[in-house]
């Protein structure tokens, strides 16, 4: 579409690092889509069953349906305005092509595109105002917004039920799985494995579910924590290198540079500004153990929750900052061995 792309240039913005002008080639569906029903996937999405019965979506009159992104839940507060996700719609093509929904859209655009958030998602929530239906979560579950500052009614939302796999993971931000630097991208290795796979595997019904299954056998997860206000850990690369199967995650409530310091270890999720419990509550409650090593100032917030619901504390002598209630090591190996010896009384789902 290289005359489309030409002309929506001009609408690409320093506003955000992960949003181009090309997105906004979406406008263009109705021209070049023959039917009158779509469904939109954006690039960043990670599909996990069938989905094409969402083209029996009942759509009415009204312009596309997808997923609500407000900060509230709207049936608790009737005042609240339900913003959409662009990243998957199910598309009414039909009355996009008898109101010329694209001319729209693309006006909107250049009035607004210096001051809008979200480029093509700002603009269609204006164009379409309450004219769109919801479609239910497991659509486009929003992985990403655990890692900042959100409402309970965003956190609820994207916390796995019964350990059920959505059936669209949507990546959001900047932050993506294919970024060596994504420590704190959960379904990353699950990305991967998709993105490994060949073509007669995924043709291959009954050779895909044993790839699955094989893959979700390997990665029953432990999840160790961190939580500190300094850089220092004390011999923390040797339980990164020990433990290649554990996912290690280091929550700060400030932005220090820690994050280069392992940024060979692809088991480490790294948390910066993580100021509230919203940050990392969900990953708390499955915790296998907390790692006390910083030389230095802990994090007593979390560390007081941490020991209320019992999770295990490793220390050394030196870094101890939970007194009796820490299991003291004597030296990097005795923590080691402690450790392995904690894993072999549990088990845990990996749903990160």
């Amino acid at each position: 579409m290289p005359e489309e792309e030409q002309e929506l240039r001009q609408f690409n913005v320093n506003n955000s690092k992960h949003i181009s002008a090309t997105k906004f080639l979406v406008y263009y569906m109705a021209d070049y889509v023959k039917e009158d029903k779509a469904i939109f996937l954006d690039c960043d999405l990670l599909v996990t069953g069938k989905i094409d019965h969402l083209l029996e979506y009942d759509l009415e009159d009204y312009y596309v349906a997808a997923v609500n992104d407000s900060d509230l839940d709207p049936t608790k507060h009737p005042n609240v305005k339900k913003e959409l996700n662009s990243g998957v719609l199910v598309v009414n093509l039909k009355r996009w092509r008898e109101e010329n929904v694209r001319e729209k859209l693309i006006e909107l655009t250049r009035e607004h595109y210096m001051h809008v958030p979200n480029g093509d998602q700002s603009i269609m929530i204006m164009a379409f105002g309450e004219e769109w239906l919801p479609l239910k979560d497991a659509y486009n579950f929003l992985v990403g917004y655990d890692a900042y500052e959100i409402s309970e009614f965003k956190k609820e939302r994207t916390t796995i039920k019964e350990n059920r796999m959505p059936r669209i993971l949507h990546y959001l931000g900047y932050n993506k799985p294919w970024n060596e630097e994504s420590f704190s991208t959960r379904f990353k290795k699950l990305w991967w494995f998709y993105y490994g796979l060949d073509w007669s595997t995924l043709y291959n019904q009954r050779q895909f579910q044993l790839e699955l299954a094989s893959f979700n056998q390997r990665h029953f997860t432990h999840h160790i924590l961190v939580f500190t206000n300094t850089c220092h850990l004390f011999k923390f690369s040797n339980l990164l290198e020990e433990f290649p199967d554990c996912q290690f995650h280091i929550f700060q409530p400030c932005f220090p540079a820690i994050q280069q310091q392992y940024i060979e270890y692809p088991n480490l999720y790294y948390y910066p500004n993580a100021h509230t419990n919203n940050s990392y509550k969900h990953i708390l409650e499955k915790a296998l153990a907390v790692l006390d090593i910083a030389e230095g100032a802990t994090w007593e917030e979390p560390t007081q929750e941490a020991l209320k619901k019992n999770v295990p504390f490793f220390a050394y002598k030196e870094t101890n900052h939970v007194g009796d209630k820490a299991i003291i090591c004597e030296n990097t190996e005795d923590m080691i061995s402690k450790i392995h010896e904690l894993i072999q009384e549990k088990t845990y789902l990996n749903i990160l």
